[in-house]
């Protein structure tokens, strides 16, 4: 209450006094009826309602059996400056409520009024019951259903026929539900009537499961369209399509013209409303409606305490106004009438109580409490109260299927929160009867093998798949092949085995997402994955311990222990994967973008799936790390088929697509789209996988053709094919004289080692004997660097070197003479 207000207030009290003292005793059996009703635009509506009021006076005066010998009247505020003023004052101010007092003071000060009727709105009628109580004078709003008015100690005079908002809040969440919706925006007035239904609302809510995902209030003191921008900026962007408007008619059409130009309106919402928008069906033409009002008005769902009935009363009431007046009533005439009622008999029980008729007359008298009124057959049925005066009936869902005015009553809400759904049904703002979603509904975004770049991609994938399974092909059957003898047939195999996975996981990326393609993805990808690189790991390791055996000491591996190295990396894989599937599988999860829904199986890193997730990539990438190193290491003993530095290319681009992937994904997070996401990881995989089948397989299966025409079966080695296992010795460190004499031969070389990554160039002189047994000399030469392409490897001293010869003619000359056999 602001200072003004206090300070009417504290007037009233003191014009009260001075009125009970200065009364005469004249008219004491002629009762008047003050009315206030005020609502902003809605002359037509207020006209309506004091119809009403003066039909129910006349038939209390005609049955003379509530108030025997007493003539009730009506007495209205009808000073046109006042109205003015009233109507130029901003609404729910302390400058209103001065004047709302100003106005309910001219009524109190008048002995003759033992009753108020006012106001329509619950902000309007709480000053108004301050100054009625302070003047003793019984007040009944028709249409106020604030629950702060129940408080008999602050508002002992206050009546209503009407249920409160803590009834009509889990009426409205109760018929949402009943829909089949889930899930609603909540939109409404700051002032004492919004914000008290609106928290009434979210906790009926949070009892009976309805998600309300934004609440958004708009000032109570509004005058325009522009009042509501900040609000409706709120749902930009938002899929939300079911709107909770607890606010009343005229703060409804100004909201959805708010809506409207911010683009979160249309064919697609639906509105449910409190009873404050109720009145809209009757006010449509004082408010200068537009069509797109009339657009976004249809369909509207005002859920409202029960009024029409089936009764005699309700029924007369129709028949004489529409004689009268030559149109329907009004939605709330119903509450008036009984308002007028309830009035009549709260004085007929002062009187039982033993109050005179001129205590009344003079406000003298005791107002009782609304539950000691017995109960009556009215307008809206059956009328009685609880022990807190609250009205006890059920509540009507109300539906406006067309801009004609004409409404259908399509659901009933009991007390108890069953829903009685009607014979009419509900038309929605597209004109049908199916329920539209209470969310927007998106094209579900699907990446299909008939898109032009999906089925480049799948193509390439599949032409992958075909050439790694021709190449198993080849390599069973040709498995004999020196190469592949030597580069491990049941390794190949195993590197052929995992590509062919990995060429699979495509067709678990393109298509709708299911259950099974999510439970299947990480399966085809990870063994794929890990099968390749358990193989390579195994061959990486097993040269490496080759090459850097110095001390020559016998260090046997079988292909069981080479196979258990591989299937080590895959069981590991499995496992984890296990793990992660039996604590939260993969399944498929709605990402929402601007004008789509897409699936995805998306797995919550905060779970512990999602650190068996994470665990699961860092070891994969400690052991891709793992596979560098060691064929790096060991990147000059690949004799002769060079198998480390393949191994090496591989890893390392691996782990280059791998980063670059990321970063892109990264540097793209929530502005990217899964479109863009799909060809990210496609791509660089798919880069990864060509260079493992080239490097791994493709190569391998050349060369083998190559020997093959050759005629080259498994058979000698020579020296330069030693990979650290075979040594060229002289068969006799010493000439005997028998045998032939050695003929000299001498090289000039540049020598490095590959026993240290650090190794460098060193000049040497090859000096060779050949004769029966061969001897090779070596001496070192000054260092040199050196350059060129004619390379090659040799073994001797207990370790792998690479020679350079200055001419390819000079190579011949010194491979000729370095022949030898073991």
């Amino acid at each position: 209450m602001g200072i003004g207000l206090l300070r009417l207030y504290a007037l009233a009290l003191l014009v009260a006094g001075f009125a009970r003292a200065a009364v005469t005793a004249s008219g004491e059996n002629v009762w008047t009826l003050g009315v206030m009703l005020s609502l902003d635009g809605a002359d037509s509506y207020v006209q309506s309602l004091d119809r009403i009021i003066r039909l129910a006076v006349a038939d209390i005066n005609a049955a003379d059996q509530i108030l025997p010998g007493i003539m009730l009247q009506t007495a209205n505020l009808d000073d046109s400056n006042r109205a003015v003023q009233f109507l130029q004052t901003r609404r729910y101010s302390a400058a209103r409520n001065d004047l709302t007092v100003k106005n309910a003071i001219s009524f109190g000060s008048n002995s003759s009024i033992v009753g108020i009727i006012g106001e329509i709105t619950s902000d309007n009628s709480i000053p108004l019951s301050y100054v009625a109580t302070a003047f003793n004078v019984p007040q009944c709003s028709p249409t106020a259903t604030l629950v702060t008015l129940s408080n008999r100690t602050i508002f002992p005079v206050f009546f209503r026929p009407i249920p409160p908002d803590n009834y009509q809040a889990p009426a409205i969440v109760s018929f949402v539900l009943s829909v089949g919706w889930k899930r609603a925006i909540m939109v409404y007035s700051s002032g004492s009537y919004g914000s008290a239904l609106a928290k009434g609302v979210a906790y009926s809510s949070s009892i009976q499961g309805l998600e309300i995902d934004l609440q958004a209030s708009y000032p109570a003191d509004v005058q325009s369209q522009s009042d509501f921008t900040n609000t409706a900026a709120q749902l930009v962007g938002l899929r939300n399509r079911l709107v909770l408007f607890l606010g009343e008619a005229v703060e409804f059409v100004y909201y959805t013209r708010a809506a409207r130009a911010l683009g979160v309106d249309g064919p697609d919402y639906t509105y449910v409303g409190s009873d404050g928008t109720y009145a809209l069906f009757s006010l449509l033409s004082n408010l200068n409606i537009t069509d797109d009002d009339r657009s976004s008005m249809r369909g509207l769902l005002s859920v409202t305490a029960m009024e029409q009935s089936n009764t005699s009363v309700a029924e007369s009431i129709d028949q004489r106004y529409a004689s009268l007046y030559n149109a329907p009533v009004v939605p709330g005439s119903y509450f008036t009438y009984d308002c007028v009622v309830v009035l009549a008999y709260l004085l007929r029980q002062m009187m039982n109580q033993g109050a005179s008729v001129s205590d009344i007359h003079y406000h003298r008298a005791n107002v009782p409490s609304a539950a000691s009124l017995p109960g009556f057959i009215g307008a809206t049925g059956n009328v009685t109260f609880d022990a807190l005066g609250n009205r006890l009936a059920p509540f009507l869902v109300a539906n406006l299927p067309n801009t004609s005015g004409a409404l259908n009553m399509v659901a009933q809400v009991l007390i108890n929160g069953t829903v009685i759904m009607g014979s009419s049904q509900i038309v929605f703002r597209n004109g049908q009867t199916i329920v539209p979603s209470d969310m927007q509904v998106l094209q579900v975004l699907v990446i299909n093998y008939t898109d032009p770049l999906p089925l480049v991609i799948v193509s390439i994938y599949v032409i992958g798949l075909i050439l790694t399974l021709m190449s198993g092909v080849f390599v069973l059957r040709n498995r004999r092949v020196k190469i592949i003898q030597n580069l491990s047939f049941p390794c190949i195999m195993m590197t052929i085995v995992g590509l062919t996975m990995s060429w699979l996981s495509i067709f678990t990326l393109v298509g709708k997402t299911t259950n099974l393609t999510c439970a299947t993805r990480d399966w085809i990808f990870w063994f794929g994955f890990g099968t390749v690189e358990g193989t390579m790991l195994a061959r990486a390791w097993r040269i490496w311990r080759i090459f850097d055996n110095e001390k020559m000491q016998l260090r046997p591996m079988s292909y069981l222990f080479l196979l258990s190295i591989s299937l080590t990396v895959v069981v590991v894989n499995g496992i984890l994967i296990g793990v992660g599937s039996l604590l939260s599988p993969r399944v498929p999860v709605a990402i929402d973008g601007s004008n789509y829904v897409f699936y995805d199986c998306v797995l919550d890193l905060a779970t512990a799936a999602g650190y068996m997730s994470r665990v699961q990539l860092g070891l994969n990438g400690l052991v891709l790390i793992s596979i560098t190193i060691l064929s790096f290491k060991s990147r000059n003993a690949r004799i002769p088929y060079q198998e480390s530095t393949w191994i090496m290319y591989s890893t390392s681009f691996s782990l280059m697509t791998f980063i670059m992937a990321s970063l892109v994904l990264v540097v793209n997070q929530g502005q990217s789209s899964p479109i863009s996401n799909f060809y990210t990881k496609t791509i660089t995989s798919l880069m990864a996988y060509i260079v493992m089948l080239y490097c791994l397989v493709g190569r391998v299966v050349w060369e083998a053709m190559g020997q093959l025409r050759a005629g080259e079966r498994k058979g000698s080695q020579d020296l330069v094919q030693g990979l650290g296992e075979l040594w060229c010795k002289p068969r006799n460190s010493v000439q005997d004289d028998d045998e032939e004499p050695f003929v000299r031969k001498s090289f000039s070389v540049v020598m490095k080692s590959t026993g240290s990554l650090f190794s460098t160039w060193v000049a040497h002189e090859f000096v060779v004997y050949e004769g029966p047994s061969l001897v090779l000399c070596i001496f070192k030469k000054d260092h040199q660097q050196a350059g060129g392409s004619d390379c090659f490897e040799i073994t001797f001293n207990k370790r792998c070197h690479i020679v350079q010869c200055e001419s390819p003619a000079y190579k011949r000359r010194l491979l000729a003479a370095l022949q030898c056999t073991t």
